[in-house]
């Protein structure tokens, strides 16, 4: 419990304000997710009862295109690149929390522009 408010102040610190839930299990991510729109999932890497790729499963199966973040204890280079290949939009070690909002702010602004390309003209005109 003390890593999420270490990285909600963390986050807030940098001047971004936010609502944020935690939450320990799938059934609890899923209620989470549909309760309302979310702009970023910052997850850490190691739950005792609830995974990380538990969790990168529930966002995937949601359709969801808004960052997914990984917050982990240890550096493995390999492991980082296998995260990122299975989904994960970016890796910050918990060492490094004050790398995390430059994190967000730099995934938001892809989501952004992914959400963008993807919009059909009609879309373009509209928003």
């Amino acid at each position: 419990m003390r890593d999420a408010f270490l990285i909600v102040a963390e986050l807030e610190r940098a001047g971004l304000k936010m609502d944020f839930e935690r939450v320990e299990t799938a059934a609890y991510m899923e209620m989470a997710l549909d309760a309302k729109a979310w702009d970023f999932i910052i997850c850490d890497a190691r739950l005792p009862d609830f995974g990380w790729l538990d969790a990168l499963a529930i966002y995937k199966g949601k359709g969801l295109d808004i960052p997914f973040i990984l917050v982990s204890n240890s550096w493995d280079e390999e492991l980082a690149v296998e995260r990122i290949k299975a989904g994960v939009h970016e890796y910050v070690l918990k060492d490094s929390l004050p790398r995390l909002p430059a994190a967000v702010e730099r995934e938001l602004r892809s989501a952004h522009e992914r959400r963008s390309r993807n919009m059909t003209p009609s879309q373009h005109q509209q928003g």
